[in-house]
């Protein structure tokens, strides 16, 4: 079985398959088909193994596919082809040739070697009349930005962090606090250059976070380029820039108001028809662009239910947080209204929120017999009594603990909503909620006895426990440190 790892431009995908090509095979080879001459040079090796086994019962057989990709190495590397079990090759961007995506399956079965196709634009695919997928032959593999905490566990200050079994920490904490103030500034370099691989490894190796982000900024700006080429508007990047900042509007919209549903369709629309005269996006490439965005991972699609009535959209956020400060301060650089620190927590927030619950799900914490209705984290939005918007993330766990998750509000709102809805068996309102957790920027805080804690953004990563205290009823007497926790 082959393996398809899919992913945006630069994020890693072939030096992963090469890692993993030097350590556990003995001989890795690679075929580059953004590069016109190796794409070529393969096509017509293909073609011409076609046509020799023409007639021949077995489609999949190896007297045809081997000797393709031996005659390729001897011309192209003056490199021997060993088709073994412990062999990788490894076939770059895919999508360039339609004929050889096309034959996935037939180089799958033809080869005793492991194969592995990148893809980096699964738009172009999916937008064609004619597909054909190699359902059953290949293994999926999304490879997405460095994660904040993949990120924290790269750094220096890390091993001293993972020792402390504290979240809330007081004045005598002085070693405690030091090593969270530097945690803390890892968050602010994090925010700032984003997470492509590359970049962060730059940063890691010493590079400063002024460079780091100018460097995501031009790997961004490139991969733009790459995009308007593949979009078939070469020669039209500005264009296709203007398209851009009008899928990244409708999406920061949707995020700037939480308790409203923002048909996105429409709302592109919109703005299409305000574009100026002669613009080569319309309707039907805004469509094409925004599924081409979704499925090469620089957005992701995130369900939301709105209010009390149980109102189930889709909205959807930026994987990377890079691409969303690019959005801001360079796309959308004439919306002066846009918080890009509000708008970094507001994407933040439920994406790493759906990763705890899922965490919390193995875990079970959740009854074995309700299990299957645990299906995630989701976000949700209400307005209060004052129609002062407010958002917040719920949890509702099998012990029947209700807890509301929050970022927007310093204020304790444990109890004081009547609206808001949350994920179980079914979609209704909370009620009172027995527990809140603020997501600050500053050090936590909690008071003894008290049902809401405090919790800086950047510890994130210890919120499992708090969530679990909560739902097993013992966090007024605990609080939210670990100690003692089993």
């Amino acid at each position: 079985m082959g393996v398809w790892v899919r992913g945006v431009w630069r994020s890693g995908k072939t030096e992963f398959l090469k890692k993993i090509g030097r350590d556990y095979y003995k001989n890795t080879y690679c075929v580059d088909l953004c590069v016109a001459a190796q794409r070529e040079r393969l096509e017509q090796l293909y073609y011409q193994a076609s046509v020799n086994s023409a007639g021949v019962s077995m489609d999949y057989d190896k007297r045809f596919v081997k000797p393709m990709f031996e005659q390729y190495f001897k011309e192209m590397n003056d490199a021997d082809f060993i088709d073994s079990a412990d062999s990788l090759l490894i076939i770059e961007e895919i999508q360039e040739s339609d004929e050889l995506h096309d034959a996935i399956r037939k180089l799958v079965r033809g080869l005793d070697a492991k194969i592995a196709f990148t893809s980096n634009c699964h738009g172009k695919i999916k937008a064609r009349e004619h597909q054909v997928f190699p359902h059953g032959d290949t293994q999926s593999l999304e490879l997405g930005a460095v994660s904040y905490l993949e990120f924290l566990r790269q750094a220096k200050v890390y091993p001293e962090y993972s020792a402390i079994k504290k979240i809330v920490l007081d004045k005598s904490d002085s070693d405690c606090i030091r090593i969270f103030n530097e945690v803390k500034g890892l968050w602010n370099d994090y925010k700032a250059i984003g997470g492509y691989p590359e970049v962060v490894s730059e940063y890691l190796n010493g590079m400063s976070a002024k460079s780091c982000s100018e460097r995501s900024y031009a790997i961004i700006t490139e991969s733009i380029a790459v995009m308007a080429e593949k979009a078939g508007l070469a020669g039209y990047t500005e264009e296709f820039r203007s398209a851009l900042a009008a899928i990244f509007d409708c999406v920061i919209s949707g995020l700037l108001n939480p308790g409203e549903e923002i048909p996105i369709n429409e709302y592109m629309s919109k703005r299409c028809n305000r574009s100026p005269d002669g613009l080569r996006v319309n309707d039907c490439t805004y469509g094409e662009i925004f599924g081409w965005l979704i499925r090469s991972g620089v957005l992701t699609p995130h369900p939301v239910v709105l209010g009390s009535d149980g109102c189930r959209v889709i909205k959807y956020m930026f994987a990377d947080l890079g691409w969303l400060r690019y959005a801001v301060c360079s796309l959308l650089d004439k919306r002066p209204d846009l918080n890009c620190a509000e708008l970094t927590l507001r994407n933040f927030v439920p994406q790493y929120l759906a990763l705890t619950i899922k965490g919390l799900e193995k875990e079970r914490l959740r009854e074995p017999e309700d299990y299957e209705n645990f299906t995630g984290m989701r976000s949700y939005g209400w307005k209060d009594q004052e129609s002062s918007e407010k958002v917040a993330y719920a949890i509702h766990t099998y012990t029947d603990k209700k807890i509301i998750v929050d970022f927007a509000s310093p204020a304790s709102i444990a109890g004081s909503s009547e609206n808001p809805v949350f994920i179980g068996k079914a979609d209704y309102a909370i009620g009172k909620a027995n527990y809140a957790i603020h997501l600050t920027d500053e050090l936590g805080s909690w008071e003894a006895g008290s049902n809401a804690v405090s919790i800086p953004i950047y510890a994130i990563d210890k919120l499992p426990i708090v969530i679990q205290r909560m739902a097993l009823g013992e966090f007024e007497e605990k609080g939210p440190n670990e100690e003692g926790v089993s």
